[in-house]
């Protein structure tokens, strides 16, 4: 009798630990649930949910757009190892090399001229680390990292603008008639002098005087696309600062003069037209409430369409890249605030390819346009083995393999 009792005790205790624990690891899982941030549900904003699986869809960008294929002139004067950066207006196509001119071409890229005033001295430039073209003032505006110089279309310089040295001019634009426009990224760079975060980061730039107006924007927290800083020892006697980025990612994309700002630490994306701050949608889940932070990179921003990529801030020490590239791309339909997770593919080249390039520092005057860089040797290559058609196929017949490269327009046709 005494054993089966003992046994009879032994199942209930089995039976209490059983059940208090599954009602523990319940009230776990409900806190759990109850930390996790809902997504908002009364905005009157549209919501980008930046973890959630969406349908796909296969876009051909000849379908949803007109192209335009513009081979650059190839001439002794105009030959450059690789362009940077692409403005184009009605009239013109201005680029450059980064340690090179500035090249201008007209707008069916036949070679005009070169700026090229590289050096120390007061009215010269070291190297183009951003440039932005007035087309109308006809102005360039080049930043060395050290000072912005002003030249005519033509090279004549012009003035000299009043710089910060503990400031970054990234996303450097023309905004209108009287101002530039850019992002103080300083805090991207090595910041050996460990100074914080500008929490005003997006500015107006006087083109005459230099004044800076700082956009009524305050990010209290901001988030670095630099994963990693450290030291490296080259031998024992000398050492090299290593920064570990995810370089192609941005935080502004320009539509003509109507710029998207989705700062990296903000949770609302902005647009910025007009001299007018207006929201556009809400980001979710709340970029501070994982670790690491998902952040929306744009890549293409129309009237109508925001291709984006949901970023996961992870570090890959042999890749820092990695998490741009293996982003999924998603289209948001402003008209139809429907969003899908897109395949883009350009059926002049046979099969389907990603394009992963668009905008980046690129910029056009005209409105619902991005653009690409093709390079001439690529396009030689595609050719010889019967991978183009249509009119890239024609362009690239006409190329030779160290030719220039050939700017793509695709403007989106608005529905």
């Amino acid at each position: 009798m005494c054993k089966k009792s003992n046994l009879n005790l032994h199942q209930l205790y089995i039976e209490y630990i059983m059940r208090n624990t599954f009602i523990l690891f319940c009230l776990i899982w409900l806190v759990g649930c109850t930390n996790q941030p809902k997504a908002p549900t009364d905005s009157t904003l549209p919501v980008l949910d930046l973890t959630k699986d969406y349908p796909e869809m296969d876009i051909d960008l000849q379908e949803i757009a007109d192209v335009e294929y513009i081979p650059l002139e190839t001439t002794e004067k105009s030959i450059a190892a690789y362009f940077l950066n692409p403005k184009i207006s009605e009239k013109y196509i201005v680029t450059n090399d980064a340690h090179g001119p500035v090249q201008v071409y007209d707008r069916k890229g036949k070679f005009l001229h070169s700026v090229n005033k590289r050096g120390k001295g007061p009215h010269e430039y070291y190297t183009i680390s951003s440039l932005a073209v007035d087309f109308e003032r006809e102005e360039l505006y080049i930043w060395d990292s050290a000072k912005i110089q002003v030249y005519s279309l033509t090279g004549e310089w012009k003035r000299r603008l009043p710089t910060d040295e503990n400031m970054f001019y990234k996303n450097f634009y023309s905004y209108d008639k009287n101002h530039l426009i850019f992002e103080n990224t300083f805090n991207d760079g090595w910041n050996a002098q460990k100074l914080p975060a500008d929490k005003t980061p997006y500015y107006l730039m006087n083109k005459e005087t230099g004044e800076l107006t700082p956009l009524n924007l305050t990010i209290e927290n901001r988030i670095s696309k630099t994963l990693a800083r450290r030291v490296e020892d080259i031998d024992e006697h000398h050492a090299r600062p290593r920064i570990l980025q995810i370089y192609n990612i941005f935080a502004v994309m320009a539509n003509g003069n109507d710029f998207l700002i989705a700062d990296f630490g903000l949770d609302t994306i902005y647009s910025y037209k007009d001299l007018k701050l207006t929201p556009l949608a809400i980001k979710y889940p709340p970029v501070h409430s994982r670790k690491p932070p998902i952040v929306l990179a744009p890549r293409v921003y129309s009237e109508q369409y925001l291709f984006f990529k949901p970023v996961k801030m992870t570090l890959n020490e042999d890749h820092p890249g990695e998490p741009y590239l293996i982003a999924p791309t998603l289209m948001w339909d402003r008209k139809d605030n429907k969003i899908y997770k897109v395949n883009i593919w350009d059926s002049e080249y046979t099969g389907k390819g990603f394009i992963s390039h668009a905008m980046d520092d690129k910029w056009i005057e005209e409105p619902n346009c991005f653009l690409m860089i093709h390079w001439a040797s690529k396009l030689r290559e595609f050719y010889e083995a019967g991978k183009l058609k249509g009119k890239l196929k024609e362009v690239a017949a006409k190329l030779k393999e160290d030719d220039n490269d050939v700017v793509v327009i695709y403007k989106l046709k608005q529905k």
